[in-house]
């Protein structure tokens, strides 16, 4: 490994955990552009009412499709933590737009339309979650103020802390267990079993820092999951249970990243949204990013 890699992982993971303007600021304010395309795409996930990606993004939600990227129809809200649960059911975290009422930090939200309305399940005006991630009935969130990971058994309507982790970039819960979940850290992989309450290193690390990380969705309650994550490189790695193995770069500092099922990922670099259907050997762009 090289003594750049744990660097340049946590400048990024820096970047990644600080990057949120909140209302009231100027160029980091979602009311900067109403009217723009992918500005600071903070989460990526797979709409299975449609088949098709959306982005989270520093102005909205927009549909990635065959033709490149709209916006979905509903608040100009900054959208920092994501995930997607189920047919067109979001759940998300971060600031309003400028002009919306409210305290500015949004807590749990939850959408039931694909993005068009949303609708505070939790934690309104105490927590923007950085990170989300559902999985095995349970959702996990990170909150950045208290460097904490929260755990819900109840869709988000309660939360129980879990272990105080620094500058997470992501979180990755198991599709099968609600008890696991991986974290990405400037220290590396982490891991619990326990529901979030302790973490401990990952024992197979990856050749160099992993910036973002998820899990594909199981389908059809068939078949196994997929581990896989970014670095700071826009480089893809595959966890095949016993070692990583890498595809290569985006071309690009990565934003946001998904994994969409074996071999199928999603990124968002600084230049654009790229897919890939063979584990990072080819890439295909869907949409610039701005």
């Amino acid at each position: 490994m090289s003594r750049s890699g744990p660097a340049a992982a946590a400048a990024l993971l820096l970047l990644l955990v600080t990057g949120c303007g909140g209302r009231g600021s100027d160029a980091g304010s979602p009311g900067g552009d109403r009217s723009g395309g992918l500005v600071h795409v903070h989460g990526l996930g797979n709409n299975p009412a449609d088949g098709q990606v959306y982005a989270a993004t520093h102005t909205g939600i927009f549909r990635l499709g065959p033709s490149g990227a709209s916006r979905v129809p509903g608040p100009v809200q900054d959208t920092m933590g994501f995930t997607v649960v189920g047919p067109d059911t979001f759940l998300g975290s971060g600031h309003p737009g400028p002009d919306a009422p409210g305290p500015a930090d949004l807590g749990l939200i939850r959408s039931d339309d694909g993005g068009t309305s949303w609708k505070s399940v939790s934690l309104s005006g105490e927590t923007d979650f950085h990170a989300l991630s559902a999985g095995g009935g349970t959702v996990y969130g990170w909150d950045p103020a208290r460097r904490t990971i929260l755990r819900s058994d109840d869709a988000g309507r309660t939360w129980a802390d879990g272990a105080t982790v620094t500058d997470v970039g992501a979180l990755a819960a198991d599709p099968d267990s609600g008890q696991r979940v991986i974290a990405t850290t400037a220290e590396g992989l982490l891991t619990s079993t326990d529901g979030g309450r302790t973490f401990a290193a990952l024992p197979v690390q990856p050749p160099r820092p992993l910036i973002l990380i998820g899990h594909a969705p199981r389908i059809g309650g068939g078949g196994s999951t997929t581990l896989a994550g970014v670095d700071a490189a826009g480089t893809p790695w595959a966890f095949s249970g016993t070692t990583w193995t890498g595809g290569t770069s985006a071309g690009g500092a990565p934003q946001a990243f998904a994994v969409l099922g074996p071999d199928r990922y999603v990124v968002a670099t600084d230049r654009a949204v790229r897919s890939t259907e063979d584990a990072g050997r080819t890439w295909t762009d869907i949409a610039a990013t701005g």
